[in-house]
């Protein structure tokens, strides 16, 4: 017999004769053992389930952040592609003028010689005879 019943069963005032109340008090606390078990089963899995569900938060989350970053970055695109056509427009409308083209010191100073003016000068006549 387990040493640790007997004591048990001489603290509740039982001898270990009686071997019907000795199976029936192996057999409660096996049951208070599973029982206990069971409880600390669930308890486990209650805190995984709370990590899930937090987990799946924070994954709804960053799907959402992930929708607006895309949402962000095709505004941004959109954005420059605006940018770039209204330079395009702009840049038509005028014609290939010094104000828009890149030039160098070089091509500024032969306007200034050629037209006796600073080549801003001649770019904004360019643009006032259209």
């Amino acid at each position: 017999m387990n040493f640790h019943l007997i004591c048990l069963l001489t603290a509740m005032g039982m001898t270990t004769g009686g071997s019907s109340t000795i199976h029936r008090t192996t057999q409660l606390t096996q049951t208070i053992y599973r029982t206990t078990q069971l409880t600390q089963t669930i308890h486990r899995t209650t805190q995984l389930t709370q990590k899930i569900h937090r987990t799946t938060q924070l994954t709804q989350t960053i799907h959402g952040t992930t929708q607006v970053t895309q949402t962000i970055h095709r505004t941004t695109q959109l954005t420059q592609k605006i940018h770039r056509t209204t330079q395009l427009t702009n840049l038509e409308k005028c014609g290939p003028c010094p104000i828009f083209a890149s030039y160098t010191l070089s091509f500024s100073l032969q306007l200034r010689k050629k037209h006796g003016k600073p080549s801003v000068r001649v770019a904004e006549e360019c643009q006032l005879a259209q």
